[in-house]
């Protein structure tokens, strides 16, 4: 059976957040030798960002897929292993672990608080938050592993990993806009509030509607995108204002690369011209 694996980051020990900010493919210390032995490519992996002594947000902070097997030497991709970020250099370990990053959240934050999970029927018994001490935890209750497939496939706002962008930049501002669009309790609360104002889930740019084309399996879906730019709002200053309504396929094309306004307001124009030729 596939384990889940969680990887204890401790921004004390090391700078996660650069490290993150410069790879898409990186490589994690694993220093129980167990676990070097049982780690298997193709299984889910999470980084977990430790408190640390600034005293910030405690949860998951990356959602990964273990692309190659722990080992001391031979790298596939040795320029990542980001050796310059640590910050205690006694605290290496031999063996890392290949992990191809799937989403993460933006410096100093998390993709889910400690505080959310601990809500959970299930995920409140998740390994660090019961454990807390050790780098590495094998997580094979497969109870938890469902509930964790759940929890991400339940936020319908999630832009594929394969989003195209352009630039270096551009790929963080991307990253962190999808982030804000994870919020699985503000897509909740604008779906609410869209279906009251409108009587309908459709889509605000092209009004096409889950409900009518799909019948009882597209009743009650939509995706949400965030109007406003990250660069000009925070995660505390998000309101439902600050959100829309949109179908998969506009969802795409606003995500189609980092200029995310232009895309916007290209598609309005476009979508409401009686001329689309």
């Amino acid at each position: 059976m596939a384990n889940t694996w969680f990887f204890q980051a401790n921004p004390d020990d090391y700078n996660v957040d650069e490290y993150l900010s410069r790879f898409d493919y990186i490589y994690w210390s694993v220093k129980t030798g167990l676990h070097i032995r049982e780690i298997r490519v193709g299984e889910d992996a999470y980084l977990w960002r430790a408190r640390g002594k600034s005293n910030g947000p405690r949860g998951i902070l990356a959602r990964c897929v273990v692309a190659e097997l722990p080992k001391s030497s031979g790298f596939d991709y040795p320029d990542n292993i980001g050796d310059d970020l640590w910050v205690i250099i006694s605290d290496r370990a031999d063996h890392h672990v290949g992990l191809r990053v799937l989403q993460y959240a933006p410096a100093n934050g998390v993709l889910i608080d400690e505080e959310i999970l601990k809500l959970h029927d299930t995920l409140r018994f998740l390994l660090p938050i019961t454990l807390r001490t050790g780098t590495s935890f094998r997580e094979e209750r497969k109870e938890v592993q469902i509930a964790l497939c759940e929890l991400w496939n339940s936020q319908d706002s999630l832009s594929d990993p394969n989003t195209e962008f352009v630039g270096t930049e551009g790929a963080r501002k991307l990253r962190t806009h999808v982030y804000y669009e994870r919020d699985a309790r503000l897509v909740a609360k604008k779906k609410a509030q869209f279906l009251k104002a409108s009587s309908s889930l459709h889509c605000e740019l092209c009004g096409f509607d889950f409900g009518n084309t799909y019948g009882a399996l597209g009743e009650g879906f939509i995706e949400v995108h965030h109007v406003v730019p990250i660069s000009r709002t925070s995660e505390r200053r998000t309101t439902l204002d600050d959100l829309m309504c949109v179908c998969s396929n506009c969802h795409r094309m606003l995500h189609r690369n980092a200029n995310l306004d232009e895309n916007l307001a290209y598609l309005r124009r476009r979508l409401n011209s009686s001329d689309r030729n």
